[in-house]
């Protein structure tokens, strides 16, 4: 393409009207396949059709990505978007002689014409020759005749064209514009053809100084494929390196075509090509980037989900696609990419051809984390796209990496390990709060950062280890992240100052279960308090008492991590809390949960044992430091010393009675996600977390179980999901429900006929049911 025809965004009319080209569809290409009748190509026409009218609509600009092709006498000729052209040509005709506001216009300068074969390019100029004539206003009024018959009906048209697929998919495609854009077309008119309105652009890109085509197609790459997306992203990026740090672009694009290639080189797979690793590294990077780099107040939440991916939302990999959501091409954001495109693909220090000696890959594997996503675009620890937690340790990393470069391997170790801890504490629930984090780990750095060099200005022989830091930064508030973990990590600092408590507490932090979050073992041995805030410490206790409750705690927490130990499976760890005390604070609603549900966010013992601002915990501490001082605790067998704990118990209250009966475990079986609620006097078990899904009435559910223990029984009870409806046992033709202290017992479904009884054994001689089983 000439000099005037550069890569640039530009409209579908610009073709004709600013260039003065004609559309010519090589011979090459396939035929039109928008327009053809399977049920694929049908709801492909029917989507773009309407997506096009709401993006003419709009009153916005639209990107339908990049074509590419050359252009040179007078002839623009796609080498890829022939579908999209054809389909926008037909809509432009269509629109140009429907509408009412301006019928002067000519089609003269609308030439489009296919070069796969000779009928399909003779209708296109009969078309538009004639369409004018053909396709107006007044004609498509009635509603009752479509463009195809009107055209078909032309002294002009050839039957034989109803076998060519590019004709008949034309006459389609014009049926479908109609139906979608009669009744807006006058509107449509105006956003497509007024000056200075772009409502659909492309990215042209051209391929100049190829005369033949199949040199066209070589010049796409060495395949003679398509311009994959990423090199094409690439050309844009350049183009901003060169614009924003010009003496940064030679280095920059010898890296990128040759440096940091070169390391990818060697993981190609089948298909040769290294631009799938690029393209994942830079949706990644662009994505943490994009959103610090603009401060996050260009970027509205539905822009952030499409960016991190969330919620369904996928990235379309074109340049103009980024800055519609608002990612800011700045000196800011290219520095920041090229710090981290040299972290991870320099030869030197890449982690995909780097081991990292000396550091501690229990707080993030970065090597595995890093190859993991770029070879396969996975997870850590599964196929999916990669998670927030991941994101923000990948970002913890490479900032990290460029701001101290010269650090220890320990050093980093030490810098992972708090941004693990404060992360497996933070709930990260939406795209906003990604956004936040990111931030929230860039400020401790900068916190961190400022403090090393003021510490370095007063004595060149301090120490300023990030434990340092930590253990002297009490004060210190992290942005978004949990403060209460942030005060452990201060205590566990200043206690790690000692050598043997630093061997406690890493042992302790890589416990499988605690993960890092121990501020219950340091509550158990009075370290700490029951909740935040700390203080400093002013001496640093014996290890003695630590080393006791860790000894029996850590097989016990293995157990309360597992689903499938008895522990868990079996409510003991429940049961033998119940025996000590009700342990569970109230939630919303006048809930409580049994915390039985490993690895939960919310409802596990991990979080329910964490120890934050608020005291509500309280009892739950208490329980557990009873179960580990009770003198039958062992251990070597935790579900006999639970077994043994729970039957020691004496509960006043009837719903622990029932949980630490016999039907205990069914009773809490029903309460699959844990919840059980209070009304006045009466106890509900919620089969999910709220009173509008199924539920049952504590008394007359445990009256079932033990039912259910009768092998002359055949009950059945029946939940409901409102309040103003009673759960019951169906038993023997009987209904029975309990509430406020009362039986109620139906016979036949006549519920309006009832019996009030005072009691189970009353209600079980009202129905004949002898009574073997104690309550």
């Amino acid at each position: 393409m000439n000099d005037r025809f550069e890569a640039k965004e530009m409209s579908f009319v610009d073709i004709f009207h600013k260039y003065g080209f004609e559309i010519s569809i090589p011979s090459i290409q396939r035929d039109y396949a928008q327009g053809r009748n399977t049920v694929e190509a049908k709801k492909i026409r029917e989507n773009f059709v309407r997506q096009l009218k709401e993006y003419i609509l709009s009153g916005e600009s639209h990107s339908l990505d990049f074509i590419y092709g050359s252009g040179e006498n007078g002839s623009f000729v796609p080498l890829d978007g022939q579908q999209r052209l054809t389909t926008l040509w037909l809509l432009h005709i269509y629109v140009l002689c429907v509408n009412n506001k301006n019928q002067e216009d000519s089609l003269d300068d609308f030439k489009f014409t296919y070069q796969t074969r000779d009928s399909s390019k003779r209708f296109c100029h009969a078309l538009l020759l004639s369409a004018k004539n053909v396709l107006n206003h007044k004609s498509l009024a009635s509603r009752k005749v479509r463009p195809s018959e009107l055209i078909r009906n032309e002294g002009w048209w050839f039957i034989a064209w109803d076998d060519d697929p590019t004709v008949y998919g034309m006459l389609n495609m014009l049926d479908e514009i109609d139906k979608v854009f009669f009744d807006v077309v006058d509107e449509a008119y105006e956003r497509l053809f007024s000056a200075g309105s772009y409502p659909i652009v492309f990215e042209f890109l051209p391929l100049n100084g190829f005369h033949d085509i199949d040199d066209l197609y070589i010049k796409m790459n060495a395949r003679g494929l398509p311009l994959t997306s990423f090199e094409i992203f690439k050309s844009k990026l350049i183009e901003d390196v060169e614009r924003y740090l010009p003496n940064e672009e030679k280095l920059f694009k010898a890296n990128i075509d040759v440096n940091w290639s070169d390391t990818l080189w060697a993981f190609r797979d089948a298909d040769k090509s290294i631009d799938k690793f690029l393209q994942r590294i830079m949706i990644v990077l662009l994505a943490n980037e994009g959103t610090v780099a603009g401060d996050g107040k260009t970027i509205d939440p539905a822009s952030l989900d499409c960016l991190f991916e969330a919620n369904d939302k996928k990235v379309t990999f074109a340049h103009n696609w980024y800055e519609r959501k608002g990612v800011i091409f700045n000196s800011a954001l290219l520095a920041r990419l090229n710090s981290d495109l040299h972290l991870l693909l320099d030869p030197e220090v890449s982690p995909l051809t780097n081991s990292i000696d000396g550091y501690d890959t229990f707080w993030f594997d970065v090597s595995e984390a890093v190859r993991r996503w770029i070879l396969k675009g996975w997870d850590v620890d599964n196929e999916a796209n990669l998670s927030y937690s991941t994101r923000l340790k990948l970002h913890a990393f490479l900032k990290y990496r460029k701001a101290f470069a010269d650090s220890s391997n320990e050093e980093f170790s030490e810098w992972m390990r708090v941004v693990h801890n404060l992360l497996e504490a933070t709930p990260i629930d939406s795209s906003s709060d990604m956004a936040r984090a990111l931030r929230g780990i860039e400020n401790m750095l900068a916190s961190y950062g400022k403090w090393r060099d003021k510490m370095l200005g007063d004595s060149q022989g301090s120490d300023v280890s990030i434990n340092e830091w930590v253990a002297k930064s009490m004060s210190f508030k992290p942005l978004f992240m949990n403060n209460d973990q942030w005060q452990e990590e201060v205590v566990k600092a200043q206690l790690r100052r000692n050598e043997e408590w630093k061997e406690l507490i890493y042992k302790a932090e890589h416990h499988p279960y605690l993960r890092g979050q121990i501020g219950v073992t340091l509550w158990l041995t009075g370290v700490i308090p029951p909740a935040t805030p700390f203080v400093d410490l002013t001496e640093i206790p014996p290890i003695g008492l630590y080393q006791s409750y860790i000894t029996k705690a850590y097989p016990l927490f293995e157990k309360l991590g597992n689903a499938a130990s008895e522990e868990v499976k079996n409510f003991l760890m429940v049961r033998a809390m119940l025996a000590q005390g009700d342990y569970m604070p109230w939630a919303s609603s006048y809930r409580k949960n049994l915390y039985n549900r490993p690895n939960h966010r919310d409802y596990s013992w991990k979080s329910l044992f964490r120890i934050t601002t608020s005291s509500t915990n309280g009892p739950a501490l208490k329980c557990l430091k009873g179960i580990l001082d009770n003198t039958c605790f062992s251990e070597s067998d935790i579900c006999r010393s639970l077994t043994t704990i729970m039957s020691q118990g004496e509960p006043t209250e009837f719903w622990r009675k029932a949980f630490l009966g016999e039907c205990g475990v069914k009773l809490m079986e029903y309460a699959k996600q844990g919840f059980i609620a209070f009304d006045g006097e009466n106890v509900l078990i919620y089969g999910s977390s709220q009173r509008n899904h199924y539920h049952a009435e504590l008394k007359s559910r445990l009256l079932y179980e033990c039912l259910c223990k009768q092998s002359h029984c055949s009950p059945e009870y029946v939940s409901v999901k409102s309040q103003e409806e009673d759960s019951h046992i169906d038993i023997k033709g009987f209904s029975i429900c309990h509430w406020n202290s009362e039986w109620k017992v139906w016979k036949d479904g006549q519920y309006d006929q009832y019996e009030i009884l005072q009691n189970e054994d009353e209600v079980l001689e009202y129905i004949g049911v002898p009574k073997t089983y104690m309550l």
